[in-house]
């Protein structure tokens, strides 16, 4: 009897020890957060039977890391599969899922700068910021006096000489903001300016001008004119031709050689049948040698005069092709 227990004992002793349980091993998980190119990873992964020692990171761009917890920064944007390796103390391991991670480059704002133009006590700013990842599309000016613009190309007239400290400040759709600033040193003015002015005859549809703009304190060394058809020309006196009929606002600025300017403008008619002529101030007497056709008008116009007329006599002499005007102003 005695020897039948110990048998039956020592069988239930094997069966135990042949089913015992196997150890349980770890599950990788993690878990990121993204600011532009740099990612930082929280290790979520759950351990088994014993701890989790060991960590194995991939990147997806070629690095890894054996952190539990790093922050990696990539070079580019883009879109990299990550996948987090954990081994515990039995030196059982498991591979996470991998996730795809999105990163985008921080974007550059812009950089601020202005030029300035000063006529005295009047400022054109003008602004020449560049452009970075974003569209500008804000500009606030700060002019040093108390005085503000919210426009891209200011101009400014101060009340007084001085040197002020302008600043801009220009926001792009990115809301990144850059700002610069720069002294603006600005004298009285103490010398004459140019005064524009000009003449004009007009031969059907093609307008002869004439400059006779007074000078001031310096030559006048540009000529800039506005035929107000959408053509320019920096001509001193310019012959322009109109294209179709009608009534155009020219104006002419001149500059002399203290930067100093003034700008004239004055209608012009033009027809495909009519003739016209706009006398100098200070002078009424002009020859015209034209062509007219059979028929039409010829019509004398005064302009650019400096004082009232309040009389105009004329008189008329005229030839097969030669027509003149003597007159007098009362």
């Amino acid at each position: 009897m005695r020897t039948g227990r110990f048998i039956f004992l020592s069988l239930v002793l094997f069966m135990s020890c042949d089913k015992e349980a196997e150890p349980i091993g770890p599950t990788a998980d993690f878990t990121y957060t993204t600011n532009y190119l740099i990612v930082s990873f929280t290790d979520a992964s759950t351990a088994g039977d014993r701890m989790i020692n060991t960590w194995d990171w991939d990147f997806g761009d070629g690095t890894k890391s054996v952190e539990q917890n790093p922050v990696h920064t990539y070079e580019e944007s883009g879109t990299y599969l990550v996948s987090l390796t954990v081994i515990d103390k039995n030196n059982l391991d498991d591979i996470s899922t991998p996730q795809e991670i999105v990163v985008t480059a921080e974007p550059i704002g812009p950089t601020a700068d202005f030029t300035y133009t000063a006529n005295y006590l009047i400022v054109s700013f003008a602004d020449v910021s560049t452009v970075a990842d974003g569209e500008i599309n804000s500009w606030n000016w700060d002019f040093g006096n108390d005085e503000t613009s919210d426009q891209q190309n200011p101009t400014h007239m101060y009340n007084a000489p001085g040197t002020y400290t302008v600043r801009l400040t220009v926001t792009d759709e990115n809301n990144l903001t850059s700002f610069k600033e720069d002294y603006v040193t600005l004298e009285d003015y103490t010398e004459a300016g140019p005064a524009a002015s000009f003449s004009f005859s007009a031969n059907f549809l093609e307008v002869t001008f004439t400059d006779i703009s007074a000078q001031g304190n310096g030559d006048i060394i540009a000529w800039d004119w506005d035929f107000g058809d959408g053509n320019m020309s920096t001509e001193r006196n310019p012959v322009h031709t109109y294209e179709e009929d009608g009534t155009y606002t020219v104006s002419l600025t001149v500059t002399d050689e203290n930067d100093l300017f003034d700008t004239y403008t004055g209608a012009v008619v033009v027809s495909a049948t009519a003739t016209f002529v706009s006398l100098a101030p200070g002078n009424i007497s002009i020859n015209l040698d034209i062509n007219l056709e059979p028929v039409g008008e010829l019509i004398l116009q005064i302009g650019n005069l400096n004082i009232p007329i309040y009389g105009i006599s004329l008189g008329i002499a005229y030839e097969a092709t030669y027509v003149s005007f003597t007159g007098t102003t009362e």
